[in-house]
């Protein structure tokens, strides 16, 4: 949750502040991002049927960090000469990564419900402790990063924490 949270929030103004983008039209790769989310983990059954859910873990994440990293920090360069064409990109790179994310938090809550002892309400309260707890530190990480460095530089930690929960596609296996 927490990467749908920082990653949605600092689009936004990323493509406000660093794309030039208009208030309404900076708010597109946000609604782009959702709706990924939506899609995502509306259909990530049609593809469950094909290939294992471990296997998606593995992939799509891995796919949207990538994309996420190299589409925001082309979509960059190219809108210093072409600013529409470097925004769509981000809009591209921001939908593939929403896609990769979509349907991260209810497998892992399954995974997390079937792997432990404990019940599923003692469950859902331990993973709403970390996830609130990790999405504070990853806001200020991300902010505390924008501020000294950019905001281009910030959103590659939320695509790195995306590509690094491709790794732990053994836990859903298991």
């Amino acid at each position: 949750v927490g990467l749908e949270q920082a990653t949605g929030d600092w689009i936004t103004v990323f493509s406000r502040q660093e794309l030039h983008m208009g208030p309404g039209v900076s708010t597109l790769p946000f609604l782009l991002f959702v709706l990924a989310m939506i899609v995502g983990r509306l259909s990530v059954h049609r593809f469950a049927e094909h290939v294992s859910i471990d296997r998606l873990v593995k992939v799509f994440p891995m796919v949207g960090g990538v994309t996420f990293i190299a589409c925001t920090n082309l979509g960059l360069l190219l809108s210093k000469s072409h600013p529409m064409s470097g925004f769509v990109l981000v809009i591209v790179g921001t939908f593939v990564a929403g896609l990769g994310l979509s349907f991260l938090a209810p497998t892992f809550a399954n995974a997390a419900n079937r792997l432990s002892s404990a019940p599923g309400g003692i469950v859902l309260g331990q993973l709403s402790l970390v996830s609130t707890t990790s999405t504070f530190f990853l806001r200020q990480a991300i902010a505390w990063t924008a501020q000294v460095v950019s905001i281009a530089v910030a959103l590659i930690i939320p695509s790195l924490l995306l590509i690094a929960v491709s790794l732990t596609s053994k836990t859903i296996r298991r």
